[in-house]
């Protein structure tokens, strides 16, 4: 068993996890910006806008032996939509999310899971 966290990592980019002797783990973190808000928000950090994004987590068993892993997505928003995965009961856009999923994998399999977030963006 594994636990994974995937906190701070930059979307669009691939981890690769190596959890012993024949079962390395790829994951690979994809979001895009499905829609931007037009009326900027003053804040402390300066001006923002909303933004509606959509992402997923493709995780892949490389190796020869079955895993199971805990997967952890730290995002900061407001989650409006996941694929199975449990949330923390944090509310708000500007609140800090962790979204969850139990994953098993067997040998060869890859497994998409996906979720939606709203949250804030400086404006430009």
């Amino acid at each position: 068993i594994a636990n994974i966290s995937l906190e701070g990592k930059s979307a669009g980019g691939m981890v690769e996890f190596d959890l012993g002797e024949a079962k390395p783990i790829n994951v690979n973190v994809v979001e895009v910006e499905r829609k931007r808000g037009k009326k900027e928000i003053k804040t402390e950090a300066g001006p923002m806008v909303e933004v509606s994004m959509e992402g997923k987590l493709i995780v892949t068993n490389v190796g020869t032996q079955a895993v199971v892993l805990d997967l952890v997505r730290e995002l900061q928003g407001e989650i409006t939509g996941t694929s199975g995965g449990d949330v923390n009961p944090e509310e708000g856009i500007e609140a800090i999310q962790l979204l969850s999923w139990a994953v098993n994998l067997d040998p060869g399999v890859k497994k998409e899971l996906k979720y939606k977030y709203e949250t804030m963006v400086p404006a430009e």
